[in-house]
């Protein structure tokens, strides 16, 4: 939807004009989901792969765990090392952070990459 790519890309420089790096990581990973519903996939893992490093930097584990799910999705289509990398990465966040929901999510997606691999 163009007002949501609209939006987000207001938060997204308003973030960067006044150095909110928290911000400026959920509207990167705002942005690449929505690239990736848009068929963008080479913007998408540009924008998710900033928002995972700015999360991770930042020490933000939760929303690492939640950026890194949604790179593993972009990265899914094209690369399956990357997808299986950012999805087993996610998939032991979400462990430790106790939220089984999601690492259950994280671990399905990881194993359906690892099935097409499979003869």
């Amino acid at each position: 939807d163009g007002q949501a790519r609209s939006t987000v890309e207001t938060a997204l420089s308003l973030s960067r004009d006044n150095n909110m790096s928290f911000h400026l990581a959920q509207a990167l990973e705002l942005l690449g989901e929505i690239e990736l519903a848009e068929g963008g996939r080479t913007d998408a893992i540009g924008h998710l792969a900033q928002a995972v490093t700015l999360f991770r930097n930042r020490g933000w584990r939760s929303y690492l765990a939640g950026a890194l799910t949604s790179l593993g999705k972009a990265y899914s289509g094209s690369d399956p090392d990357a997808a299986q990398e950012a999805f087993t990465e996610a998939h032991a966040l979400f462990i430790r952070l106790g939220n089984i929901e999601q690492a259950s999510e994280a671990e399905q997606l990881a194993s359906a990459i690892q099935a097409q691999r499979s003869p």
